[in-house]
C-alpha cells in the first residue's frame, strides 16, 4: 500500500493552526459525557501533562501526549494499514 510512513506521517511539519481547541462543554456535547466527568478526566490529562488549557480556556493536546502515545499511534495506524490492505485485497479477489 502506498502512502507515508509512521515516522514519514509525524515527521511532516503541521502549522499549529492545525491544533484544535476545544472546551470541556464542547467534549461534552460531542461525547454525551457528562461535563462534570469531562472535568475530572481533563483534569488528570492535565497532571499526566497531555492537555494543556489556554488563556482563553481553551484545551490543546502537547508535544508531550505525542511523543508518550507515540508506541500506541504507531500500533493503531499498522493496524489501520493492515485491515485496508486486506479490504482492497478482497475487494480485488471479487
Amino acid at each position: 500500500m502506498d502512502g507515508l510512513s509512521y515516522h514519514e506521517f509525524i515527521a511532516r511539519d503541521r502549522d499549529q493552526t492545525e491544533l484544535a481547541p476545544i472546551n470541556l462543554q464542547s467534549i461534552a456535547d460531542y461525547s454525551g459525557i457528562p461535563r462534570e466527568s469531562v472535568r475530572r478526566k481533563v483534569q488528570a490529562l492535565q497532571r499526566a501533562g497531555w492537555v494543556r488549557k489556554r488563556d482563553d480556556g481553551y484545551l490543546i493536546a502537547t508535544g508531550q501526549a505525542s511523543v508518550d502515545l507515540a508506541p500506541a499511534t504507531e500500533a493503531s495506524l499498522k493496524y489501520l494499514v493492515a485491515i485496508g490492505a486486506a479490504c482492497a485485497e478482497a475487494a480485488s479477489a471479487d
